[in-house]
């Protein structure tokens, strides 16, 4: 059985009356205040006047004047004279009264509290609403000093009772500070009712309605509502108990009322919600046998009248139906009827204001109709533009504006200047010409609209697989990677005729002829198509490195092959300058390309081209950048260096069956498949194995970073040791008072000075007996790094020693 609390007597004693007993406070109550200074920001020690109101026996008083600054004022009001305290000044008032506020304002003069606090209580006796009450009026007096004495921002804390008064005082509080929080320090014992409230930021309001600090308005009991017997009636399912008592003077519980009351009356509502029974007896009542007579007063009725508190809705209605049943037999008149009886006199309306009636009618209708069509229109315009946005439909209003104009829909002079008329020739929708391009074929309009389905099908799903590769790109990281590895691993599965990327088309040196603009626009157009025709036809043609193979094979080490160079092939040496002459440099950070091309690759024909060339710079830096990684590029590496293949013999190993397949209309989900089921597996070697896993061995073995940079600082230390070593040494050759051998002894002694390690100190073992036996903390007599030890240690050591040698 745990202890009771004692209210009483030495139970009182807790450990916050011991500890007030020790640090010299007056009253345990001080770690209250102490408690909430802490929690709400430390305002006492920003106070230079505080208020302390009821403070006997100036615990409070106490605690600020410690926390308050040195020159603050203090000044402490009860009815208990309070013993003098440093810095503090008190007097005997009652804070209810105006003696009290007329001794503040003498003491305060002009200034303003920044803190106003409240501790009082009432003497409390067996009445507890009583005091409650009292307590209550206590604290609305403190505030009203308050809200005459605090500054603007200033900060009220008060003692509070919690009773039903407590919402109305927090509402009160509310009104004349910013914030207001309730708190209930842990010093405050948990038998006690009493909360403290902290209201900080004063508003300082120029008018104060005086019901606001008034006890009779601020406290008044609201009159009880009127029960809404219309919802026990036609609800009674959902009712709710509400434990409130009885009701004053009425101490029953079961309330009966006769049928004849209940069919007088003008409210029924009102007596079927709160009555238990109607009493229907006509031996008693002798009105009601004519009512017994009604074919609406059957057994049923009857058994309704015997319990109201039973009955659901649809029994209720049978009851007032009878009831009106009942009334119009006996002739009964009341206000409901009276109200039936008036006749409303209806006015006859002209035919004008019935015509302006229904125009105005109609216009509201048509305006309403307008308004219906506006907002559908709007909606439809958003599905489309948010259908738009997501790649869901094809904009067919594009260019209209520009057809209507002498210009056409599609000009291929504006395609050459900006450069894009290469990517014109790729693509799903690449433009074919004939050798006659003044024959086109007129299809019909139902083909027309085929390929216009097809074309817009097409784009869709090229649009969809689009935004699923972007899709993959943000979820899944080892995708992103794996899609970077492949562009980079594309050199090593042949040549191909076409650039993925298409970038690298969009420069206009690929274009035959010059640019200069002719003075009529048909020439302009007419050379325009020329020039596309005749790009088609080259492309058609040629066969080329794509950049990355052209800078791998500019690599340095294929530099020296002259001497394996097969001068019987020339078909290669042709595909080797045609595809010299395709390789190009997609500039980055807005670098020119040079004019000259590399002269160390003499295997090369040298072909004079007044379009982008490489740098022989960039393109030394770029040959010495490549690192071999794979065991594919050792293989390679390794056959160049063994003389067993030559360069030719590479680019000719490049050319396979799918070099030259024609991409041109297709999608590219399916290229892109196609090239990853199309690659062609590389030889590697044994030899070229174990090389990659000796680099990726050396170069995991690297130390991790912190490792390296304390092996660089410990050699640093060692240089700089060094350093400091032979200008000491200088300074001693450098002395002529010195015998030789005087010197040579002086530099042993440096030497042995600064190799000698330092040495650790020992760890002194200290037995955990006699003395030192239960001692916590370092035993005395001891310096540096210690270790207790004891028996059970002893026997840990012997049995771990047993174990390992059980296990060896």
């Amino acid at each position: 059985m745990g202890k009771s609390e004692k209210k009483h007597g030495k139970g009182r004693l807790d450990h916050y009356y011991r500890l007030a007993k020790e640090k010299g406070y007056r009253a345990r109550s001080s770690f209250k205040i102490v408690q909430i200074n802490q929690k709400f920001g430390h305002f006492l020690e920003k106070s230079k006047v505080v208020i302390d109101l009821c403070a006997a026996p100036g615990s409070w008083c106490q605690v600020a004047s410690q926390l308050c600054p040195v020159s603050s004022l203090i000044i402490g009001v009860d009815l208990a004279a309070i013993k003098p305290l440093p810095n503090v000044i008190t007097f005997v008032s009652d804070i209810t009264t105006e003696h009290c506020r007329a001794q503040l304002r003498q003491h305060m003069k002009t200034w303003k509290a920044d803190t106003v606090m409240h501790d009082g209580a009432p003497n409390v006796g067996m009445a507890w609403a009583q005091d409650a009450f009292t307590q209550s009026e206590l604290v609305l007096q403190s505030l009203k000093l308050a809200v005459e004495f605090l500054t603007q921002g200033g900060t009220f804390v008060t003692k509070v009772f919690r009773s039903k008064d407590y919402n109305n005082l927090m509402w009160v509080f509310q009104q004349f500070f910013d914030k207001v929080e309730a708190t209930k320090p842990p010093s405050s014992r948990n038998v006690s009712a009493e909360i403290f409230v902290v209201c900080r930021g004063f508003k300082a309001p120029k008018k104060i309605d005086p019901r606001l600090l008034d006890p009779k308005s601020v406290f008044e009991e609201l009159a009880d509502e009127t029960p809404n017997y219309e919802d026990k009636v036609f609800n009674p399912e959902k009712k709710k108990r509400k434990r409130d008592g009885y009701t004053e003077g009425d101490y029953t519980l079961y309330h009966t009322v006769t049928a004849m009351e209940f069919i007088k009356t003008d409210d029924p509502i009102s007596i079927l919600g709160s009555k238990n029974k109607i009493i229907f007896d006509e031996k008693v009542e002798t009105e009601l046998k004519p009512v017994k007579k009604l074919p609406q007063t059957t057994d049923e009725i009857l058994e309704c009248f015997l319990d109201l508190k039973v009955l659901g809705k649809k029994d209720f209605r049978h009851i007032l139906k009878w009831r009106l049943a009942a009334r119009e037999l006996l002739k009964v008149t009341g206000a409901d009827d009276e109200d039936d009886k008036d006749e409303v006199e209806v006015e006859p309306i002209d035919e004008e204001e019935q015509i302006e009636k229904e125009l105005s009618s109609l216009q509201e209708k048509e305006k309403a109709k307008k308004k219906r069509e506006k907002r559908r229109a709007n909606e439809r315009k958003q599905k489309e533009i948010e259908r738009m946005q997501m790649n869901m439909t094809t904009p067919m209003d594009i260019g209209i504006d520009a057809g209507q104009q002498e210009q056409s829909l599609f000009n291929l002079k504006v395609a050459e200047r900006s450069g894009k008329l290469n990517s014109l020739t790729k693509g799903k929708k690449a433009m074919v010409f004939d050798n006659d391009p003044g024959e086109l074929d007129n299809e019909g309009e139902s083909d027309y609209d085929t390929d216009n389905a097809d074309e817009d099908l097409e784009a869709e799903l090229d649009n969809m697989y689009n935004a699923y590769k972007e899709r993959r790109n943000e979820r899944d990281a080892e995708f992103k990677a794996k899609k970077l590895r492949e562009a980079n691993d594309n050199e090593w599965y042949g040549i191909t005729d076409t650039n993925h990327e298409g970038s690298d088309y969009d420069n206009e040196e690929y274009i035959n002829g010059d640019d200069n603009d002719v003075s009529s626009d048909d020439e302009d157009d007419d050379e325009s198509i020329n020039k596309l025709i005749s790009t088609l036809e080259k492309k058609t043609k040629e066969g080329h490195l794509s950049r990355k193979a052209a800078v791998f094979f500019n690599d340095p080490i294929f530099d020296g092959l002259d001497d394996t160079v097969i001068e019987s092939k020339p078909k290669i040496e042709e595909i080797v300058s045609e595809a010299e002459e395709e390789v190009e440099e997609k500039t980055h950070n807005g670098f020119e390309s040079s004019d000259e091309e590399d002269e160390s690759n003499k295997d090369f024909e040298v072909v004079p081209n007044d379009g982008n060339s490489w740098d022989s710079e960039d393109e030394d830096n770029k040959g010495s950048n490549i690192d071999i990684v794979t065991a594919e590029a050792m293989t390679l590496a390794h056959s160049i260096a063994l003389k067993q293949k030559s360069k030719h013999d590479i680019i000719d190993e490049g050319y396979n069956r799918t070099s030259f397949r024609d991409r041109d209309g297709l999608p590219d989900w399916f290229i892109e498949d196609e090239d990853r089921h199309s690659k062609f597996s590389k030889p590697i070697t044994k030899e070229a194995v174990e090389t990659i896993k000796a680099k990726l061995k050396a170069f995991n073995d690297r130390p991790i970073k912190k490792v390296a940079e304390a092996q660089a600082r410990k050699k640093y230390k060692a240089s700089q040791r060094l350093e400091k070593l032979k200008k000491k040494s200088d300074l001693i050759n450098e002395d002529d008072g010195r015998s030789e051998k005087e010197k040579a002894s002086d530099i042993q002694k440096l030497l042995r000075k600064a190799t000698k390690k330092k040495e650790r100190p020992k760890v002194t073992v200290v037995a955990a007996r006699g003395f030192n036996r239960g001692v916590s903390g370092r035993p005395k007599g001891v310096k540096g790094r210690y270790k207790m030890v004891d028996g059970t240690m002893k026997k840990e050591q012997r049995s771990l020693k047993r174990i390992k040698k059980k296990m060896s």
